[in-house]
């Protein structure tokens, strides 16, 4: 009954960081209703239930007939999935809305990344917040955090330093750089620095699997990769300490 409950909770807010990824970048207010994205026309309450309502759809809008993102149930899936992690693998309620939140704000620049390659500060910065504010209460190693953020912003800040000098250009923006001191402050130095390793390495994957490699001005979204990054070193660690493991 827990694990039905937890899942239905965790497709509703999945729902919800949909809003976010829609709205938050073009400027719009999250506490509206929900409307079609083509048409502009208010959506039934019915047609608006997590993953089931795009089922029963047959993946189309009611109103106008057009496709609806495969997006929206993958992100309300996911989340689910994230949420019942959290859940099982929480040692009390404050760790359970830590990992949840963060969890929450990773899927979210993620997909906010990928489809405009731009990370909106609330949510690096509520990163920042979350982390060192749970951290410094519910942990005794609380610098090891704050050097996590205060280095993690500092590495992306370095390595971007060397790329434009070598390359004459941009190579990653600020959005980048407070997601890493985010993550730093949620999970630490050791693993914050690991994290922007194996998000490179993801990130150069994708280029060289995606025929990009020969395209120097190609765009990609490395805040994904970070998200990415971070989450399944976050899941690694609550099984294993990563940081006993580097120490």
């Amino acid at each position: 009954m827990n694990f039905i409950f937890i899942f239905i909770l965790g497709l509703c807010f999945g729902s919800f960081i949909n809003v976010l990824i829609y709205r938050v970048p073009i400027g719009l207010s999250i506490l509206t209703s929900s409307q079609c994205v083509y048409c502009k026309k208010k959506i039934l309450i019915f047609d608006n239930i997590p993953v089931l309502s795009f089922l029963l759809l047959k993946g189309r809008a009611r109103c106008c007939g057009k496709k609806i993102k495969i997006q929206y149930p993958i992100v309300e899936f996911i989340f689910a999935l994230s949420f019942i992690y959290s859940f099982y693998f929480s040692n009390d309620i404050f760790n359970f809305i830590f990992l949840s939140i963060f969890f929450f704000i990773l899927t979210a620049i993620f997909f906010i990344d990928w489809q405009h390659l731009i990370i909106p500060h609330v949510f690096s910065w509520s990163l920042i917040a979350i982390g060192l504010i749970y951290n410094f209460i519910f942990n005794q190693e609380i610098l090891d955090y704050l050097f996590g953020a205060i280095l993690g912003a500092l590495l992306v800040l370095i390595t971007n330093g060397i790329y434009f000098v070598t390359k004459k250009k941009q190579g990653m923006g600020m959005g980048d750089v407070f997601l890493l001191s985010g993550i730093g402050g949620c999970l630490g130095l050791v693993i914050c620095f690991i994290s922007f390793f194996w998000a490179s390495i993801l990130a150069t994957f994708y280029i060289i699997f995606s025929g990009q490699l020969s395209n120097l001005q190609a765009k990609i979204a490395f805040g994904s990769f970070l998200c990415l990054a971070a989450a399944s070193l976050m899941i690694i660690n609550n099984f294993y300490s990563l940081s006993n493991f580097f120490y």
